[in-house]
């Protein structure tokens, strides 16, 4: 685990100890990246990183200039571990909690929102309910056999696999 581009190219992410955190493999996070960057600025961006686990796509974000990324998991031990390898921890703020119980309560509204639920999570749409006012962009990573519901066709902007993730990008319709 390593960040891609940016100010910290190269850097070395703690690996989790746990089999229950899933990061984004480098090569999927790299064509992730790819895409994101290619459409769009993360310089100065507000991002919030649901079910962050070690915080890798937040600090990837935060290497290609994000002002500030939100971090929200169940434990965001690790997370903050890293960010404090890093030295980046005045860029981050760090919320222990359930990522769908956070989401139902946010008011503030973010540039960017990254959300990678365990892949056996049953409530992907649900989820982008929740999340279409809160961003203008929403990139969700998930298995294969979500497809996102009819309700979100004219949002979807981008859809790619990586080995075994699978990524939508929605936008915030104006």
């Amino acid at each position: 685990m390593r960040i891609i581009s940016g100010s910290l190219k190269g850097r070395k992410l703690i690996p989790p100890k746990s089999a229950e955190i899933r990061p984004t493999a480098d090569r999927a996070k790299e064509t992730l990246f790819n895409i994101v960057c290619n459409r769009y600025s993360l310089s100065g961006a507000r991002v919030l990183e649901l079910f962050c686990g070690s915080g890798a796509v937040g600090f990837e974000c935060i290497s290609r200039g994000a002002e500030e990324v939100v971090f929200v998991d169940l434990n965001i031990d690790l997370a903050k571990k890293n960010a404090e390898h890093l030295g980046v921890i005045d860029k981050c703020r760090f919320i222990n909690g359930d990522s769908m119980k956070f989401t139902g309560t946010l008011s503030e509204k973010f540039d960017f929102i990254f959300a990678d639920p365990p892949y056996d999570f049953g409530r992907y749409d649900e989820l982008l309910d929740l999340l279409m006012v809160k961003a203008d962009v929403i990139v969700l990573e998930h298995s294969g056999s979500y497809v996102p519901g009819e309700k979100f066709v004219k949002q979807l902007t981008v859809t790619r696999k990586s080995g075994k993730a699978h990524f939508s990008i929605l936008e915030q319709s104006n």
